[in-house]
């Protein structure tokens, strides 16, 4: 997979406005929303759901971890080069394989998921809760992009890949639901 015009344009386009103030905020983004957080913060909703007593949901977390297997096997397939410093500013700099970012598909399969189980559970504010999470996977996607550790197509491939997974969890999801799929024991009490 080769570098697209669109990408160099894309990531020019991003780059163009870099303040120190905004480039410790894409850091931060970037940040806690590595593969590491998501290994701290799932365990913690997943503690949540069983404690509100939705055991299935905090049992369909373990999808949200599944999920980021594929990034590393699809990087190694593909094997393209991240951006370089001759065609755009890098300020994190990373080793391994470009497509897709790990960053965007955790972020659409983490708040994605969320967002999906919001909307399938009583819960209050899902307009505002679900803007919110929206909000946050962009912004992964955009710190990616702004500090020239990913081209924009990773970014949108981490995206598309993230959205099959959920559309998976929530295929299982729906069918556990309705007893067609064999985690009984997770029901609510």
């Amino acid at each position: 997979m080769g570098i697209l015009n669109f990408d160099i344009a894309f990531i020019h386009l991003i780059q163009t406005f870099q303040p120190n103030w905004l480039t410790l905020i894409m850091k931060f983004i970037s940040l806690i929303s590595s593969t590491k957080s998501y290994l701290f913060i799932v365990p913690i909703i997943a503690i949540f759901f069983y404690i509100k007593h939705y055991r299935k949901e905090a049992f369909f977390t373990i999808f949200i971890v599944l999920g980021n297997i594929f990034n590393p096997i699809i990087k190694n397939i593909v094997n393209r080069a991240r951006p370089t410093g001759d065609i755009v500013n890098i300020l994190e700099t990373k080793t391994n394989s470009s497509f897709p970012s790990g960053h965007a598909l955790g972020a659409i399969i983490f708040y994605g998921f969320l967002i999906y189980l919001i909307w399938k559970l009583p819960f209050k504010h899902k307009k505002i809760i679900t803007l919110i999470l929206t909000i946050f996977i962009l912004l992964v996607g955009l710190s990616r992009i702004y500090l020239g550790a990913h081209w924009p197509s990773d970014v949108f491939g981490g995206y598309f890949i993230g959205t099959v997974w959920i559309i998976f969890m929530a295929y299982i999801y729906r069918r556990s639901k309705k007893g067609r799929f064999m985690l009984s024991s997770f029901r609510k009490h």
